[in-house]
């Protein structure tokens, strides 16, 4: 689940914070590393089926975390947009020609 803290700036700006719960966010682990290793190209495997025990000695773990950080915002992005609305907060639009 992820917990979001909605603080207002001067000139009608917000500071958006989230956090996901680690259990939920661990759960993205096997699937980011899936992820990244369709596209990564490594000598003496065809693209995309490279062991997990190789992917894990190629790959930087930061590049892990922020593809799991990524797939783990796009799925809590329902939750933010829930709580958003509840605040009241005036979505600014692009105003009308």
């Amino acid at each position: 689940m992820l917990k979001i803290n909605i603080k207002k700036l001067p000139k009608s700006e917000l500071e958006i914070e989230g956090e996901v719960e680690i259990d939920a966010f661990e759960a993205y682990f096997s699937k980011a590393l899936k992820k990244i290793g369709e596209k990564l190209e490594l000598p003496g495997f065809r693209k995309g089926k490279v062991p997990e025990n190789v992917l894990l000695s190629n790959i930087p773990e930061a590049q892990i975390l922020g593809e799991m950080a990524e797939m783990a915002l796009k799925k809590e992005n329902h939750v933010f947009r829930s709580d958003f609305n509840k605040k009241k907060h005036q979505k600014i639009q692009k105003p009308a020609r």
